[in-house]
């Protein structure tokens, strides 16, 4: 049996090696259609289906607050909300807040950092150890400390990989921190903090953590093993009543939502993602289509051949085999061809992806995808390669040794039959690809509101130590506002 397929491989590979010209167009073809759609697969994978890179994922819970009032459901909530739910809580091991921040490094060159403010159970409730030194302690969210966490991409990048950065200090906004631990480089965070180089602790923010209706919090949670969501969301709604008691002005109508927190991560992505990954498995069908339509004269071409070998005693069994060996044969080099341009085509992907998309950093060409782009090929490669195969061993041996050749009839209809479907599949991404793009203009078209043209927008990062308020921070934009329009050219 296997002596048998190794001669089919060496017959098919010796059949394909005498067409070099039909060799050539059918990979190129074929690693087109597998490369685009095993490269998107790869970001659907990493993005969509993937487990979050934490211990025990399945477990990571986000929680958001709602507004019955206003029917709505936001992703941030107040600090004493946050501290009812982890302090009267007994569903999860534990929980933390957190938020994204922008701070300025000092040094000889200062630059700006993505940074993000936690409670001292954050990498806990990941699951995250320190790669060097020792995480925040409890003691962070009970006193302002200036310590600080870094990244290890970070640690790499201002501290040159220093084995000793641990204790070292580093100038955050005009103050002083300590260095006291490292990340490990695997170590992705998540939601909106997911670009933060530096981790401060959330008792820096000061006075503003104590208002019950300033809402800028992200909660995660890690439910115990015995919990359910089901029952977090029981215990956090009469929690919710209670505070609604308590702080009726800012908890009116408030209540709790929780959710897996991979569903929360990927939730923006997954309906454009889905929809990227349909029109591009379009792509690889008409591929496909135009492959089989490449195999069908040659298929027929061989019927003088394949008539002697039967007519010498080959049954069609055999000769059929032969045939579609030579077809998955081509598939195999078509999907090394594409699964080539894919690891190139993720690269590309991953560069031009906007920043929003999660879990870019995650993307990869590994097993998985791989194996997506062996098995497309293959499935696609049997599916269509079928009918070319039956077609070259349905022959009368005394006919076609004759001369004889299948019915111009039959063949129209076959062929005829490839050109429809290869239509059907390109119109229907063609009318896809319209819609989209119509959507895209109207979005682009709708008038924001306002003349945008001449409108500049910035961007700043106060310094906690100067501005520890909201109202010094309004303060200081009333005062940046009305000098900017003092200055030429400013008309407002």
């Amino acid at each position: 049996m296997m002596a048998g397929l190794l001669d089919d491989v060496r017959l098919a590979t010796r059949s394909l090696r005498r067409s070099p010209g039909f060799l050539a167009v059918a990979l190129v073809t074929m690693a087109v259609g597998i490369g685009v759609s095993t490269a998107l697969f790869s970001v659907v994978d990493g993005v969509l289906l993937r487990p979050l890179p934490y211990p025990h994922p399945e477990r990571l819970v986000a929680l958001y607050t709602t507004n019955a009032l206003r029917h709505t459901r936001t992703g941030v909530v107040s600090y004493p909300e946050f501290s009812q739910w982890r302090t009267q809580s007994r569903s999860f091991e534990a929980m933390a807040a957190y938020h994204a921040a922008g701070v300025v490094i000092g040094g000889p060159e200062p630059q700006h950092a993505p940074a993000a403010r936690v409670t001292a159970a954050f990498f806990d409730v990941l699951g995250i150890p320190a790669a060097r030194g020792l995480l925040f302690g409890p003691e962070a969210d009970e006193r302002p400390e200036k310590v600080a966490v870094l990244s290890h991409g970070f640690w790499q990048r201002r501290f040159g990989g220093d084995e000793s950065v641990v204790g070292r200090t580093l100038i955050v906004d005009g103050d002083p921190f300590t260095v006291v631990a490292v990340l490990p480089a695997s170590f992705r965070p998540p939601s909106s903090a997911r670009e933060a180089q530096v981790f401060l602790p959330l008792s820096g923010d000061g006075p503003t953590l104590l208002s019950g209706g300033t809402r800028y919090l992200g909660v995660v949670g890690r439910l115990r093993a015995e919990s359910s969501i089901a029952q977090a969301l029981g215990e956090l709604d009469t929690i919710a009543r209670r505070l609604e008691k308590q702080w009726p002005d800012s908890n009116s109508g408030r209540g709790v939502h929780v959710r897996p927190l991979h569903e929360a991560t990927v939730e923006d992505a997954r309906a454009p993602l889905v929809v990227l990954f349909v029109a591009v498995t379009f792509l690889l069908l008409i591929a496909a289509t135009n492959v089989a339509h490449l195999l069908l004269p040659r298929a027929l071409a061989r019927r003088h051949e394949i008539a002697v070998r039967v007519a010498l005693g080959a049954s069609r069994l055999r000769v059929a085999r032969q045939v579609l060996t030579e077809i998955v044969v081509l598939w195999l080099l078509g999907a090394a061809a594409g699964v080539t341009l894919a690891a190139w085509l993720v690269k590309l992907l991953v560069a031009l992806a906007p920043g929003r998309v999660p879990r870019l950093a995650e993307v990869a060409v590994d097993g998985r995808v791989l194996l997506f782009g062996v098995v497309s090929a293959l499935l696609s490669g049997v599916a269509f390669g079928l009918l070319p195969a039956l077609q070259a061993t349905r022959v009368q041996p005394a006919d076609s040794l004759h001369g004889g050749r299948l019915p111009a009839v039959s063949r129209r209809r076959i062929s005829g039959a490839l050109v429809a479907a290869e239509m059907a599949l390109a119109i229907v991404l063609l009318v896809g690809a319209g819609l989209v793009v119509e959507s895209l203009r109207h979005l682009v078209a709708e008038p924001p509101g306002f003349d945008p043209d001449g409108v500049l927008t910035a961007e700043l990062s106060l310094p906690a130590r100067r501005y520890p308020t909201p109202r010094s921070r309004a303060r200081f934009y009333a005062s940046l506002t009305g000098q900017l329009g003092t200055l030429p050219g400013v008309s407002a």
